[in-house]
């Protein structure tokens, strides 16, 4: 049984193309160019769940597959939204290196309306949620948290090294609980 540790999430379908069945993946790891494996595996119900590839190609932003066994549009539209991985036996270890280490310390976070929030001091992965533990303080003086949830965030730019979020309201104004710890501290 294919677990959460055999596997790697590199993006999801975002819709179907033509009408035999085939599907527009969207990569969204910045260290994968193409799929280039035999087999994707999509989480179905919670189950991740092997399809062989048996044609992939460039489509727009992302990667166009043929999947075996899925032949109608119909049956293709059923994966609309799944989430893809690769198996970690397929992915290289400088890229899974890349991939599990993504450090955004230093990067700026701005708001959806354009205002900047703060600086990443800190990634905190220690907590349940992992934290983005800015340079900035709430008008309590405690250290602003923000979780690093895909909901939030709207886009990275590495090359600006800006996270633009659209943080919901309030969320600002929770942060009196305590301020992130530092690894390297302990």
């Amino acid at each position: 049984m294919i677990t959460k540790d055999d596997i790697i999430e590199v993006g999801y379908v975002s819709k179907t193309h033509g009408l035999s069945g085939n599907l527009e993946v969207v990569i969204t790891e910045d260290w994968l160019d193409e799929l280039g494996v035999d087999f994707i595996f999509i989480e179905i119900d919670g189950c991740y769940i092997p399809f062989r590839i048996t044609e992939e190609r460039t489509k727009n932003s992302g990667r166009l597959l043929k999947l075996d066994n899925i032949d109608t549009k119909e049956e293709a539209e059923h994966l609309i939204g799944a989430t893809v991985f690769l198996s970690t036996d397929d992915v290289d270890e400088e890229s899974l290196a890349e991939a599990e280490t993504v450090d955004y310390e230093g990067y700026t976070i701005y708001d959806a309306d354009g205002s900047k929030v703060g600086v990443i001091d800190y990634v905190d992965y220690d907590t349940e949620n992992v934290l983005f533990c800015l340079d900035a303080t709430d008008s309590a003086g405690f250290q602003i948290m923000i979780p690093a949830v895909d909901d939030f965030i709207i886009e990275i730019d590495d090359d600006k090294q800006t996270i633009i979020m659209d943080i919901p309201e309030g969320l600002l104004d929770l942060n009196g609980s305590g301020v992130c710890v530092d690894d390297e501290d302990d």
